[in-house]
């Protein structure tokens, strides 16, 4: 889809701005988070997670093994900083079980004196403004029940049954059978999709509205996509309540001036620093870092090759850029990486004893603005 086409589709189509109008109303009724601040100092250790999906058991198998949780799921990480860098939702089951478990663990964190720090994704921050079920391969059928009030899901389920007893099918229904149940009225029920919208607002959209898309760590900057060299001439701040105040005007159905959300080259978006040629590129990166007054980029976003997973080479521009999406969900091939940064040093951990797997899972994208892959 073209940038600017989906700007108009989403700020005109009446169906969205309905949609919008029920979220925006729960979205005001629920302001009990406030904005975060974005840049921290003197942090010892540091521990990067990517792209998710709504992969639950592997996100839990990482923070375990970089010892951020104990047996019990509890945090165990001390003083630690916590970077997940967006793209919690889409393409996996588990989406609001993560969300649940983040919204736990950042208050044991803060107890401890650490942090865990959730950024905004794409996939996120499509379904923050009501686009992700505009395509059928983004939000999954088991995220799409998760996001439904219990009283609802349990009344479609119900109709469901009366309708198979009077074709005289069995009324138990199989976990498969409701997955394929979801799948079908997906598309097609207006009143379910909307109920998810102001459902999932209602529940975590505020808690969503929160975070940050650009962070710095000490002298290092993480965010999902990247940043290219005009977004890193604007103040990390003023690009998280730009993308925030767009947001709400999305939602709430008004008119605003898109900056950030639907700009291809956004830092929740931007692929240039994984896809460009280190030779060619090398002087922009100067560049941007210098603007950012950094020494390091940190991202996910663009799921790392077979020859770099197996290399397991993940950093580019002489150590500069490290790009952490080796596909841990599952739908890429449950790739399973963290980014530990001690004192300076920076090391990928990988799970014991276990390689890279999984190759024909991982797209191949050559193209920056490919939009059916950036999605």
């Amino acid at each position: 889809m073209n940038p600017g086409n989906s700007r108009i589709y989403a700020l005109n189509n009446r169906r969205n701005i309905f949609i919008c109008t029920i979220v925006f109303f729960f979205l005001s009724s629920f302001l009990n988070y406030a904005a975060e601040s974005s840049e921290w100092t003197n942090i010892e250790r540091i521990v990067v997670v990517a792209d998710i999906h709504g992969n639950y058991d592997n996100l839990i198998r990482i923070l375990k093994g970089t010892e951020i949780i104990d047996e019990n799921r509890d945090w165990n990480g001390g003083k630690t900083h916590l970077v997940q860098t967006g793209d919690i939702m889409d393409r996996g089951p588990d989406a609001r079980e993560v969300f649940d478990f983040f919204m736990k663990l950042e208050k044991q964190a803060e107890f401890a004196g650490g942090k865990v720090h959730i950024l905004l994704g794409n996939h996120d921050v499509m379904n923050l403004i009501g686009i992700a079920l505009q395509t059928t391969k983004y939000v999954t059928p088991e995220q799409f029940s998760d996001f439904l009030p219990e009283n609802f899901r349990n009344q479609k389920e119900k109709s469901l049954r009366k309708r198979l007893l009077k074709t005289g099918k069995p009324v138990e229904l199989t976990k498969n059978e409701l997955i394929n149940y979801w799948n079908e009225i997906m598309p097609v029920d207006e009143e379910a999709r909307a109920v998810y919208y102001s459902y999932f607002i209602r529940k975590y959209g505020n808690w969503l509205l929160s975070k940050n898309l650009v962070i710095k760590i000490n002298d290092i900057v993480f965010t999902h996509g990247g940043i290219n060299e005009e977004f890193s001439k604007w103040k990390i701040k003023n690009i998280n309540s730009r993308i925030l105040k767009e947001i709400r005007a999305i939602q709430s159905g008004k008119r605003i001036t898109i900056k950030i959300v639907y700009q291809a080259d956004a830092p929740q978006w931007f692929r240039g620093l994984i896809l460009n040629e280190e030779d060619v590129f090398s002087d922009d990166v100067d560049r941007i870092l210098n603007n950012l007054k950094a020494k390091y980029l940190v991202i996910g976003h663009t799921v790392r090759q077979k020859n770099i997973l197996n290399s397991k080479k993940l950093d580019r521009f002489q150590g500069r850029v490290w790009g952490m999406d080796t596909g841990i969900s599952e739908y890429y091939g449950g790739n399973i990486s963290a980014l530990i940064i001690e004192n300076g040093i920076f090391r990928v951990w990988w799970s014991e004893n276990e390689e890279p797997k999984n190759f024909d899972k991982i797209p191949f994208c050559t193209n920056l603005y490919h939009w059916h892959v950036s999605w």
